[in-house]
């Protein structure tokens, strides 16, 4: 019996550990190009068996000796292993959830005409041209990202788009953004960027378009994902820290001084 329970103790502890390195360096080891997306994605699946192979381990161990030994500390050590496989499982799962809760890759400010990309390269099944973009959005995306985001809105400034264009530089300076393209002419002004996310570093594109409005400027935003299908939400909370940012006072054109009456 002793040895089955340290067979028992030591396959929850190896399993436990091993979900958790499973679970936590497919994103670190895909930003260093050591592994393939698709390897890494195999990996978060392998760390939720992993999880569920220490949990049951650990569960029926604790069990086992609590019942017959009385051995409190081994079943301490046990309970901690499952416990550790079972967090796993459950951010894993969380991760599931996310991907299914936002299934969009692509959140735009202006559903019928999202900014296009000028200079940075769109999705490969997505060619940025005319012809692909006559039908856009499908219908399906269109109903999702109605129900999804519909808080995600233009902007509205009281400035001219020259100057609505250096507010928002500074805004996407403030955010991280590595700005690539950012220009203006009669018709308005135009930025594109690039944006990391932390674990995967993933990379992706936001355009933004600025646009004469009622002697001010409406902006328009959108965010896209590179890769994958969802983005678990990332582009549409992107958006939102941007209007935040860019409505915010300290990204406001410096206004002059406020002259002293003469004596």
């Amino acid at each position: 019996m002793d040895r089955l329970l340290r067979s028992i103790t030591a396959a929850a502890l190896l399993a436990a550990a091993l979900a958790a390195l499973a679970a936590v360096l497919p994103g670190p080891l895909y930003r260093a190009e050591w592994l393939s997306l698709t390897t890494a994605f195999g990996s978060l699946r392998f760390a939720a068996f992993a999880g569920l192979a220490a949990a049951g381990l650990a569960g029926l161990g604790a069990l086992t000796l609590l019942i017959r030994s009385g051995r409190a500390r081994m079943a301490a050590a046990l309970l901690v292993a499952g416990g550790a496989g079972l967090a796993t499982v459950q951010q894993i799962d969380a991760l599931r959830d996310r991907a299914g809760r936002h299934p969009l890759h692509d959140v735009t400010s202006d559903m019928a005409d999202p900014p296009r990309f000028r200079t940075l390269s769109p999705r490969a099944y997505e060619p940025d041209s005319r012809a692909a973009r006559a039908a856009y959005p499908d219908p399906a995306w269109a109903r999702a990202h109605s129900f999804l985001y519909a808080d995600i809105e233009p902007v509205t400034l009281s400035t001219a788009p020259d100057d609505a264009l250096a507010r928002v530089r500074r805004a996407a300076d403030a955010m991280g953004w590595q700005i690539a393209a950012s220009q203006s002419d009669a018709t308005g002004a135009h930025l594109e960027a690039t944006a990391t996310t932390g674990w995967f570093g993933f990379t992706d594109q936001i355009a933004i378009r600025i646009t004469p409005r009622d002697g001010g400027s409406r902006v328009d935003m959108r965010s896209v994902s590179r890769l994958g299908v969802s983005d678990l939400g990332q582009n549409a909370a992107r958006l939102r820290r941007f209007q935040d940012r860019l409505t915010a006072r300290q990204f406001a054109p410096e206004q002059p001084a406020p002259q002293e009456p003469a004596p």
